[in-house]
């Protein structure tokens, strides 16, 4: 019951951003441009842990040489090509509306080392050679977009590697392997030519090893065989100057009836910026679809009994020697015997988010039972009506942690098997029942937290939550550990 009532709770306060143009979702996640950056500089360290090592198709040629009168021809074939070092000066990603987001990477210094053949009419050389890259530079696309059940897909749409100059040292040989190069006009187009290998590296990295990790965060999450959690993508995603948006749409259904239509949306989003690299809003419509998902699978109720209880005080609550000076016909009825409460809501739990503030309407049944030798004996059965007030924090494994600031309600006789109970009475007992009782469980599910989900291996730090009207705000800098290479499929045979 108590993860029942925490993912309930806890999902008031869960994530999202702000942005335009998707239909109406219940939460929107943004990267900032301080958090494409960030994702830049990774998919950089990535890329350059698998680059090196590339084995880079062989070139293959002839000149032509004359001496007066006599005409000679030298072919020439450079091979086991492999790239040797590889680093970068400084890398960048940046998103537009027309382009999505564009990854680029400048002063690209390389290494390639390689096996420089020449064959002529009288003699015939091998030896290697270091070809040696500068100022070089990448430019590529890629699309965030969504499948048709509202996963991510991403694609790389283009990708530019040029060399901004080349030099050759041979180790060794005659030199009539610098008057061949010297003959070879178009050698740093051929180069260039074949350096095009690293854009199909990075079209794997991005294409099937970027999707394997989007696969990670969820999309449908079956909770307890009672709730589905409901994060696709209800549309594409928003790209601008200043970042990017994903509208999800947050929604809870009943696992018995995953189609059901609720009769109402989420809020439009506002436009909210943030300094720190990954943003989340949350909208009332997740809660509240969560209440009448828990509501229909009749998931919202608890029962407390002494053999329950979790702590001395309540299970001496649990006796009707307890309550003898606020219900004395109880007592006298059932002196000094065991009780149990059943509660039970009566109807869906209603969030409503204010700034700074949460407010969490609760309707509640509570079925008073003593337990005799005969077995339990209904006593009687009140009703109330709760208004709990709370805000939010998130701790460093971006939890989601309630803190109750206030609540009251009020509780009505609905039936009773004990004589009598006095409206006097019945404040006495509010204050047992819905002051200590209540306003203790529903602390202690809050501190429990809720986790947020993500893409897997992301830890976040520095985070913060705000509640505005209507929305839950979180805004968080993020870290991201890596895997040392590519899955094995692609480091195993480099050749692209």
């Amino acid at each position: 019951m108590k993860l029942i009532l925490a993912s309930l709770i806890g999902v008031v306060f869960l994530l999202t951003i702000s942005s335009i143009n998707c239909i109406q979702p219940g939460l929107q996640i943004a990267l900032s441009a301080k958090g494409l950056n960030y994702l830049a500089q990774v998919t950089s360290e990535y890329f350059n842990q698998n680059v090196t090592g590339l084995k880079l198709d062989e070139i293959d040629g002839s000149v032509q040489f004359k001496k007066g009168f006599i005409s000679y021809t030298i072919t020439y074939s450079i091979y086991d090509i492999s790239i040797a070092k590889f680093s970068v000066g400084s890398t960048s990603m940046t998103s537009s509306s027309n382009k999505g987001v564009v990854f680029q990477i400048n002063n690209i210094n390389a290494e390639i080392q390689g096996q420089f053949h020449i064959d002529g009419d009288f003699f015939t050389a091998t030896t290697t050679a270091t070809i040696s890259l500068a100022n070089g530079k990448l430019v590529a696309s890629a699309s965030l977009g969504s499948t048709s059940d509202g996963r991510f897909n991403l694609s790389c749409t283009s990708c530019i590697a040029t060399v901004g100059s080349v030099s050759v040292d041979f180790h060794g040989g005659s030199s009539w392997f610098f008057k061949v190069l010297d003959e070879i006009s178009d050698f740093a187009d051929l180069i260039q030519d074949k350096f095009q290998a690293i854009c199909k590296l990075l079209d794997k990295l991005i294409d099937v090893d970027g999707n394997d990790k989007l696969k990670t965060f969820p999309i449908k999450k079956e909770i307890n065989h009672e709730a589905i959690i409901d994060y696709s993508q209800t549309g594409s995603p928003y790209y601008d100057s200043k970042g990017m948006a994903t509208f999800h749409k947050g929604e809870f259904t009943p696992s018995s009836n995953p189609s059901i239509k609720y009769n109402f949306t989420a809020k439009p989003f506002p436009f909210i910026r943030t300094n720190k690299m990954i943003s989340f809003w949350l909208s009332e419509y997740v809660g509240n679809t969560a209440g009448i998902t828990y509501q229909i699978e009749k998931s919202l109720k608890f029962l407390l009994s002494p053999e329950t209880a979790d702590n001395a005080m309540l299970r001496a609550f649990l006796n009707t020697r307890f309550l003898r000076n606020v219900l004395p016909q109880f007592y006298q009825k059932y002196p000094n015997m065991n009780y149990t409460i059943m509660v039970t809501s009566t109807k869906a739990p209603h969030v409503e988010i204010f700034e700074q503030i949460s407010c969490l309407n609760v309707n509640v049944m509570m079925n008073f039972s003593t337990l005799t030798s005969n077995g339990s004996v209904p006593a009687f059965t009140t009703e109330a009506v709760v208004n709990v007030n709370t805000t939010a924090k998130i701790d460093a494994n971006l939890i989601l942690k309630v803190i109750l600031k206030s609540m009251n309600g009020n509780l009505q006789l609905k039936s009773t098997e004990i004589g009598p109970i006095s409206s006097n009475e019945l404040k006495r007992l509010k204050v047992y029942f819905i002051d200590i009782i209540l306003k203790g469980a529903i602390s202690s599910i809050g501190r429990m937290g809720f986790q947020l989900p993500a893409i897997s291996g992301v830890k976040f730090v520095n985070s913060s939550v705000n509640l505005h009207n209507g929305f839950v705000f979180i805004e968080s800098d993020a870290i991201y550990k890596l895997s040392t290479k590519m899955t094995n499929l692609y480091y195993i045979d480099k050749r692209i």
